[in-house]
């Protein structure tokens, strides 16, 4: 809510925003994800997901400080940067999602100098009515 979103904005600085994500299948989901409190280098953003059984990470998505996005193992167009990277913003819209995308996928800022942040997001998928 925009109540959270301020609450956060003052009271943390270095913060990472997510909003958990809840769609059907065949929908496309949004995954926001916004650094707040910086005005440090970017340097990359990197999103990886795992099963909700498994404790390893496998990266996705990678996009530059430039903005240019790479898709990795394997889900090709169906994942596309929409954020700015001029404001810390790295969502990504995954298209057509299936029951296999019902995961939880990190967010990672790589700022310079002071490092990595990262959030979680969970994605729901639920079958069609």
């Amino acid at each position: 809510t925009l109540m959270e979103d301020l609450y956060f904005f003052f009271s943390c600085p270095f913060c990472v925003i997510i909003h958990n994500s809840t769609v059907t299948v065949g929908e496309d989901a949004i995954l926001f994800c916004q650094l707040i409190g910086t005005t440090e280098r970017l340097t990359r953003i990197t999103w990886q997901r795992r099963t909700h059984k498994s404790s390893t990470n496998e990266n996705i998505f990678v996009i530059s400080s430039d903005g240019k996005a790479e898709s990795v193992n394997g889900l090709g167009d169906r994942i596309e940067f929409v954020g700015n990277t001029k404001e810390y913003n790295g969502t990504v819209r995954m298209k057509n999602v299936t029951s296999l995308d019902h995961q939880i996928y990190t967010c990672i800022f790589n700022i310079f100098p002071s490092g990595p942040f990262e959030k979680e997001i969970n994605l729901n998928v639920y079958g069609k009515k």
